[in-house]
């Protein structure tokens, strides 16, 4: 998931039935691990404009989540504790 690449995958067929379900729906909403974030895989899976709700761990980098949130998108941190547990 990077801000010039948008969502990636390493699996083309995956990226392709990604692609045809964001067409399809209403609202899109991704879960992402922050390790995720910045990082692209070989097949393109969407833009990040498609994308309504993005929820991460509270490791998201703080500049992306505004740039996502200046373009319209609801960006939801969830909070976690030493052990990864979510709060």
């Amino acid at each position: 998931l990077t801000q010039d690449k948008g969502m990636t995958t390493t699996d083309p067929g995956e990226a392709f039935a990604k692609e045809l379900a964001m067409e399809r729906a209403r609202e899109i909403f991704i879960l992402v691990d922050s390790t995720k974030i910045g990082k692209a895989g070989l097949a393109r899976a969407g833009e990040l404009d498609q994308v309504d709700v993005l929820i991460s761990d509270e490791g998201m980098d703080e500049k992306f989540a505004q740039a996502l949130g200046k373009k319209g998108t609801t960006v939801i941190r969830v909070h976690t504790d030493a052990h990864g547990k979510n709060l």
